[in-house]
């Protein structure tokens, strides 16, 4: 699967990046600081009635937190915009294109009988990429001399 040119791996390693920044915010957030009052009997009914609302305010929170998560994720999933790879973005395409020149046509390795040109030898090298080549590839191998042809 691609995420507009990135892998998974860096779609997720950007998520976490993004969820860890969702975090260190949401620590940060501003809260209310303890003030101590002095007329403790009305503090005390109050306190009383807190322990049965901190575990909804707790799971408020969490809530919350997930939410954020979720909308970064969801952000994310849009900008990148992911797709499922076919196999026409698979398949690579070559061109290779061989110098038909007059210089070409000199003769390499004299020792070796028959002398081969470096014409025969660029067709040989073209011959070989051609056999390395997947199922879904596509070459075209061009002669480039006074006219172009394609071989």
């Amino acid at each position: 699967m691609q995420f507009f040119g990135l892998t998974g791996l860096e779609f997720g390693s950007l998520l976490g990046a993004s969820v860890l920044v969702v975090a260190v915010l949401y620590r940060l957030k501003l809260r209310r600081r303890t003030v101590r009052v002095s007329f403790a009997p009305l503090w005390r009914h109050v306190l009383r009635d807190r322990p049965a609302t901190s575990l909804f305010e707790r799971l408020r929170r969490l809530l919350s937190f997930l939410l954020q998560v979720a909308f970064v994720f969801l952000v994310l999933l849009a900008i990148a915009r992911p797709r499922l790879s076919t196999d026409a973005e698979r398949e690579r395409r070559f061109v290779v294109v061989i110098d038909a020149s007059a210089r070409m046509q000199a003769l390499m390795n004299l020792t070796r009988m028959p002398p081969r040109s470096r014409f025969e030898e660029a067709k040989d090298l073209a011959r070989k990429l051609l056999h390395r080549l997947g199922d879904t590839d596509r070459a075209l191998i061009v002669c480039a001399g006074l006219t172009p042809e394609a071989l």
